[in-house]
C-alpha cells in the first residue's frame, strides 16, 4: 500500500481584521467629533457612562486608529502638538537631539 506523501502544514496566518467594526468605530468617532468637538471653549474630555472613566478625545481617537493593523499612535508627540508653539518646537527639537545619541551610541556600540 502506497504511503501518502507528506504534507507540509500551511504557515498559519493571523486571523483577517474586522474591516466592517474597525470603520464603524472610526466613523463613529469622525461623527462624534463634528458633532461635539467643533464648539469653541470645550476641555475635550468624554465621559464613558459604561466604564465611569474620563478620557480626552485625542485618546479616545488614538485607540480607535491603533485597531487598524500595523497602526501604532505616539501618544506623546501627539499630546505634544496641544503644546503652545515654542514649547511644542522644544519638545520635538529635544526629542529629536536624545534620538540622535541613542543612535550615536548604538552605532559606536555595533563598531
Amino acid at each position: 500500500m502506497p504511503s501518502k506523501p507528506a504534507t507540509k502544514s500551511a504557515p498559519k496566518k493571523a486571523p483577517e481584521p474586522d474591516w466592517k467594526a474597525i470603520a464603524t468605530i472610526l466613523f463613529q468617532d469622525v461623527l462624534f467629533a463634528t458633532n461635539h468637538l467643533s464648539f469653541p471653549g470645550g476641555s475635550g474630555t468624554i465621559y464613558n457612562s459604561e466604564t465611569g472613566e474620563m478620557r480626552h478625545w485625542k485618546t479616545r481617537f488614538a485607540d480607535s486608529l491603533e485597531l487598524v493593523p500595523g497602526v501604532k499612535i505616539d501618544r506623546e508627540a501627539m499630546f505634544a502638538m496641544g503644546l503652545p508653539k515654542k514649547q511644542r518646537a522644544k519638545w520635538f527639537k529635544d526629542r529629536e537631539e536624545a534620538a540622535k545619541k541613542r543612535r550615536r551610541g548604538y552605532d559606536q556600540a555595533m563598531s
